[in-house]
């Protein structure tokens, strides 16, 4: 809740809920993510994860994308030890270490 996903947009339009801009994001074809502005119940369709531009907190605004990989970690050659990519935090989850991470 309160995010934004800026850029990449295919697309808006009103409707009834974060549902219906869901059902819309998987019937589009392209669209990868989605922002929902709630007050406004307006749906903005993305053709990239996150946007053009990543996360932006936002109030009033959902943002998903309509992938997830949860998949197996296959290696951590990206993990730069010692740096905090500070801000734009989805969530804080207490894990054992980086791999789980």
């Amino acid at each position: 809740e309160d995010m934004e996903f800026p850029g990449a947009g295919l697309g808006s339009m009103i409707v009834s809920g974060l549902e219906h801009c869901v059902r819309h994001c998987r019937d589009t074809e392209l669209c990868e993510a989605l922002t929902y502005h709630v007050s406004k119940r307006k749906c903005y369709l993305k053709s990239q994860q996150g946007g053009s531009t990543g996360p932006k907190i936002r109030e009033d605004y959902q943002s998903m994308n309509m992938k997830c990989d949860n998949g197996e970690v296959r290696n951590l050659e990206c993990l730069r030890e010692g740096v905090h990519f500070k801000g734009a935090d989805l969530r804080d989850l207490p894990v054992a270490d980086e791999e789980e991470c």
